[in-house]
């Protein structure tokens, strides 16, 4: 049997270990092409800059590696905005980058029955959806206290969800650096 002790230290470690600009390098893969780790679906992960007057960035994927999620936000000027992207389901509509359309689509954002609706745009050339605007007092309190974060279109059908592991800590990361 592995004592608890000996697993937490190797946790800590592994999270140190990884280098100041690590990001989603594959699926469940963070870090950096010659040094990363596996992470869980649903685990909250910060990145912040050495500078603390920099933005700072909080990730997760979503279950079963559908759809990865950035919450951002800079203390210059105090402007927030989430990224949403490795998302190939149906429950958004994705024209072809051909088309150069842009699309907005209603997103309610549910942690635990408490919901939160947004705009996302979409960019058809990098795949990517984007809201502004996202963080504020309540949707944070609800974040940090949350068990899972649900992602569904105004039709009500689920595009992902989330679990909410490590999300006070990277709530607090927002509120150090942004004080929301």
């Amino acid at each position: 049997m592995f004592p608890l002790s000996r697993f937490l230290a190797v946790v800590v470690f592994a999270a140190t270990s990884l280098p100041a600009h690590a990001q989603w390098i594959a699926s469940g893969r963070w870090g950096t092409e010659t040094n990363w780790r596996y992470i869980v679906p649903g685990t909250w992960m910060v990145l912040r800059q050495d500078n603390t007057n920099q933005p700072v960035s909080i990730h997760a994927e979503g279950a079963n590696h559908v759809g990865r999620i950035e919450l951002w936000c800079d203390p210059e000027t105090q402007a927030s905005a989430l990224r949403f992207d490795a998302y190939r389901g149906a429950a958004l509509r994705q024209p072809a980058a051909s088309t150069a359309e842009t699309v907005t689509e209603p997103v309610i954002f549910d942690i635990d029955g408490q919901t939160f609706e947004h705009q996302f745009t979409y960019d058809p050339t990098h795949r990517l959806w984007t809201a502004s605007g996202v963080l504020d007092a309540p949707f944070l309190d609800a974040f940090s206290w949350g068990t899972r974060l649900q992602l569904r279109n105004s039709a009500g059908d689920e595009i992902t969800s989330y679990r909410l592991n490590g999300s006070s800590q990277a709530r607090e990361a927002l509120r150090r650096t942004c004080q929301f």
